[in-house]
C-alpha cells in the first residue's frame, strides 16, 4: 500500500463520515499504483480508525489513522486535496 492510497482512504473516510471519527463507514479509495478503486470497511476503535480491504491480487489492504487527525482536518484542506487530483479520476 502506498502513502497516496492511505491518504486517499483518510480523505474518503472524512468525506463519508462528515469528519465524525466515531462512524463505521464503507468507502472506496483510489490506488494510483493499481489504477483502480478498492472497497474498504472502516471501523473506529481502540484509538484508531482501521480501514481494511482486499486488493485485486488478494493482498490485504489496511490504512489506519487517529480520530484526532479526522477532527483536525478542515473543509479547506479537503478541498485542496480534492483539487490535487490524488483522490482519483472520479474524485
Amino acid at each position: 500500500m502506498s502513502c497516496t492510497f492511505a491518504n486517499n482512504a483518510f480523505y474518503e473516510y472524512w468525506l463519508a463520515s462528515g469528519g465524525n471519527p466515531s462512524f463505521v463507514e464503507y468507502i472506496t479509495a483510489w490506488s494510483p499504483q493499481d489504477q483502480t478503486y478498492y472497497a474498504l470497511s472502516c471501523f473506529p476503535g481502540d484509538g484508531v480508525i482501521d480501514c481494511t480491504g482486499t486488493s485485486n491480487s488478494g493482498a490485504s489492504l489496511d490504512a489506519r489513522f487517529t480520530p484526532g487527525s479526522q477532527l483536525a482536518y478542515s473543509s479547506s484542506q479537503a478541498a485542496a486535496y480534492a483539487a490535487s487530483g490524488k483522490p482519483g479520476p472520479n474524485g
